[in-house]
């Protein structure tokens, strides 16, 4: 097994990563924020956040799947944020997305959200009153128009054959 570094890898998944955004649509997309792993998936969150030619219900979903309200409730600044450190590359991410979105970034919006449905709103309701800093109502506002058909044969927010692609490089790799 060859050895590489943490940014060889970066880089090689990235490549994987790319290869799948260029080539996506935005149905695609949309699917891939809701199944990838957001652990290890900086790459597709700050894609997101350089293109605006998304569909507006693309980075709504990535941010509430990035539980604003925790942040919010946590954090009345970036400098507390900072403090913390683990957190902050989340805390950057919500803030820039909110900021983009409510300036409106995206303006497409062809492909029905609605963060009511999967009760990524309870959280920030309930807690409304005890947020340091609130979250904007244009961001609980429900998105018409066609539901995105789920793709088959998708794995960690790729198609499987981009993903199964990713898991030959494991094997063929170790990073260190």
């Amino acid at each position: 097994m060859k050895q590489i570094s943490e940014q060889e890898w970066i880089q090689m998944k990235n490549a994987v990563w790319d290869e799948f955004l260029t080539h996506a649509t935005q149905a695609e997309i949309f699917f891939s924020v809701g199944s990838s792993n957001w652990d290890d998936n900086a790459y597709l969150l700050n894609w997101i956040l350089e293109h605006p030619e998304l569909d507006k219900a693309i980075p709504l979903r990535a941010y509430w799947m990035s539980v604003p309200d925790f942040m919010k409730l946590k954090f009345a600044s970036r400098a507390e944020a900072e403090a913390v450190g683990w957190i902050l590359e989340s805390f950057d991410f919500v803030e820039t997305l909110e900021q983009k979105y409510v300036a409106g970034f995206w303006k497409e919006s062809r492909i029905r959200f609605d963060p009511d449905e999967e009760d990524w709103t309870k959280g920030a309701i309930a807690n409304a009153s005890r947020l340091k800093r609130p979250i904007p109502k244009l961001m609980f506002q429900r998105l018409e128009g066609e539901e995105a058909k789920v793709p088959e044969d998708f794995d960690e927010g790729l198609p499987l054959a981009l993903a199964q692609r990713l898991y030959d490089l494991l094997d063929e790799y170790e990073v260190v």
